[in-house]
C-alpha cells in the first residue's frame, strides 16, 4: 500500500507539472483501489486483534499498522485532490509564462 500511495502521489504531481489531464484522471481512479487496501488492511487487523487476543509487541505492531494504513489513505486523498487539480490544469511552464507577462 505504501508503495502504491508513493507512486500515486509521484503520478499526481508529474500530472500538474505537466499539465498532463490523461495522468491526472488515472490518479483520481486510482484512489479507490488505495480506500480498498485500507479497508481490506483494516479489517485484517480487526480480525486479528478479534480472534488471536495479540499480546506486547504483537499488539504494537497491529496498532502501527492501523495508525500507518491511516496515514497512508489520507496521502491517497491529496494525491486524489492533486489529480483533480491537474486535470483541469495547463502545464506548469504555460503558466508560468502567463504569469511573466
Amino acid at each position: 500500500m505504501g508503495g502504491f500511495v508513493q507512486d500515486q502521489m509521484q503520478k499526481a504531481v508529474t500530472a500538474l507539472v505537466d499539465g498532463n489531464s490523461a495522468l491526472g484522471q488515472e490518479v483520481v481512479v486510482d484512489d479507490q483501489k488505495v480506500n480498498e487496501m485500507e479497508i481490506a488492511i483494516d479489517e485484517e487487523c480487526s480480525r486479528i486483534l478479534a480472534t488471536r487476543a495479540p499480546t506486547a509487541g504483537d499488539l504494537r505492531v497491529i496498532v502501527t499498522i492501523i495508525k500507518t494504513i491511516t496515514d497512508l489513505e489520507r496521502i491517497g486523498d491529496e494525491s486524489e485532490k492533486i489529480g483533480y487539480i491537474a486535470r483541469a490544469s495547463p502545464p506548469w511552464s504555460a503558466r508560468r509564462t502567463a504569469t511573466a507577462k
